[in-house]
Order: C-alpha cells, then sequence, then structure tokens
C-alpha cells in the first residue's frame, strides 16, 4: 500500500501481483492491481484484474465502482490526447 501512497504504481504492480500468486482469492491484491494500472493507464489489464476480484466477490463496491468508471477514465484519456496541441505531440 505505501507504494501506491506514493504514486510507485510500477512497484505496486509487482507487489500486488506476488500477493495474488499467494492468495488468487485475495480480492484487496485485485482491486489494488486494477488501481495501479488504471494510474498507468493500462485500461485492460486494470479490467481483467477487476472482473478477477469480482469472480471472487461479485458484490464488492471497491471493483464494482471501478469497472464503471473505466470507460469513463478511458474517454478522458482520448479526449485529452485529441486536445493536444501540435508542440506537445
Amino acid at each position: 500500500m505505501a507504494h501506491a501512497l506514493e504514486g510507485r504504481w510500477e512497484e505496486a504492480i509487482e507487489v500486488n501481483l506476488i500477493g495474488i500468486e499467494f492468495d488468487d482469492a485475495n480480492v484487496g491484491c485485485h482491486n489494488r492491481l486494477a488501481k495501479a494500472y488504471l494510474e498507468l493507464s493500462k485500461y485492460r489489464d486494470a479490467r481483467a484484474s477487476l472482473k478477477a476480484a469480482l469472480a471472487i466477490d461479485p458484490n464488492n463496491r471497491v471493483a464494482t465502482r471501478q469497472m464503471a468508471r473505466l470507460p469513463i477514465r478511458q474517454l478522458f484519456v482520448v479526449v485529452r490526447e485529441t486536445r493536444r496541441s501540435p508542440e506537445q505531440a
């Protein structure tokens, strides 16, 4: 969790992948992994992690909420990219 608090998303991914290796049914690890992927705009990986969390606990509020927000986050990135000025591209 400290990795996420400090914005070290790649390290957060590594830590949570290790956690999942030890306990694949750990919904918290799947949710934290999804959050790290989201922060790095790795949406396919985030979706897979959220689906894994929901397969374990279909009523998990964190995973449900993040899954609902995923299309909005993806759209935001597309809009941001299209609004970039030519100098920034």
